[in-house]
């Protein structure tokens, strides 16, 4: 059998194959996964749904119609996946917020350290500016886990709790007398429009 034999808990489209060519294939897995495609084939995908040491099993009839024993058995290392991060998502440039998340012992980065820089080992994040960062917790074994962070110009405030309503407003924005393609965001002051990003 070929396939990971280490991957994190969660993950899905894990691929297991042995020989081709045969016939009556059989899988089985062990408690903690799913086999979503390829029962009754040479190759199958698996989603590892918890931690822990996993199994994959095959047995198949070989051109002479012979059947083995005892299924091959194949070992997997299913590894935890980090919890979700938890903490404030923005920060003021100049401010600092700290993140967390379990298990403890991985490493903070961030992706792009001129909006954002994090300590890799406490999970302290400082705004550097304006802008947005994937900040990304990752363990030894390479799971992990990330959320986007937004660093907001020095003395500006956003607190969800402030705001009881929110709608969506759709529009068609011209520029120049020509029609703006989606993705553009129009600031307006009463009728007059003050910026468009």
């Amino acid at each position: 059998i070929t396939g990971p034999a280490a991957v994190c808990s969660g993950t899905t489209g894990n691929v297991y194959s042995t020989s081709a060519g045969m016939s009556n294939y059989t899988w089985a897995v062990s408690a903690g996964g799913t086999i979503t495609a390829g029962t009754g084939t040479n190759t199958i995908t698996v989603t590892w749904n918890t931690a822990g040491a996993r199994t994959v099993a095959v047995n198949y009839a070989n051109a002479t119609n012979c059947t083995a024993s005892a299924a091959t058995i194949y070992n997997v290392t299913v590894n935890p996946q980090p919890s979700a991060i938890t903490g404030t998502t923005n920060v003021n440039v100049g401010s600092t917020t700290t993140l967390g998340t379990t298990p403890s012992g991985g490493t903070w980065s961030s992706s792009i350290p001129a909006v954002a820089t994090i300590a890799s080992s406490t999970g302290l994040v400082t705004g550097v500016s304006h802008g947005t960062s994937v900040i990304t917790y990752r363990l030894a074994s390479g799971c992990s886990v990330s959320i986007e962070f937004t660093e907001l110009p020095s003395g500006w405030q956003i607190n969800p709790l402030n705001f009881t309503h929110n709608s969506l407003v759709t529009s068609e924005v011209f520029i120049e007398g020509t029609a703006a393609q989606s993705g553009f965001l129009a600031a307006f002051v009463g009728n007059e429009c003050r910026g468009i990003v």
